[in-house]
């Protein structure tokens, strides 16, 4: 996990770095954000690991013990400027209960319940 999230952190300065170099010669803030946009697409390093399992020990009687936990993207999460949310919906599918955790400045948002009322849906 380490090695990934290295070579991660590599490509973000590479595209910083390019966005710096490039971006000189730019002069609208439209050219530089379309210019951001291209690099991410072209230069992010984007892991191939989709699962993690991280040990624990907890006493062998415990209710813990018969859960897993898992951390999925969020309702909604932006990849390279694009919302995308496939990956929620395959591990929703499969959780016998869900818990929620919603971010406070917009847990009225429409957005929020709407997407809720989809996944229950499919």
């Amino acid at each position: 996990m380490e090695n990934e999230e290295k070579k991660r952190e590599e490509s973000e300065i590479e595209i910083q770095d390019k966005l710096y170099t490039l971006g000189k010669n730019l002069k609208s803030i439209e050219a530089k954000e379309e210019l951001r946009e291209k690099l991410y697409k072209s230069i992010l390093y984007r892991s191939p690991i989709t699962e993690a399992h991280w040990p624990y020990e907890v006493d062998t009687l415990s209710l813990l013990n018969k859960f897993r936990i898992v951390d999925t993207p969020g309702l909604w999460q932006e990849v390279d400027g694009e919302k995308t949310n496939e990956d929620l919906r395959d591990y929703y599918h499969k959780a016998d209960g869900v818990l929620w955790l919603l971010d406070a400045n917009v847990i009225a948002s429409r957005e929020a319940k709407k997407m809720i009322e989809e996944l229950d849906e499919h």
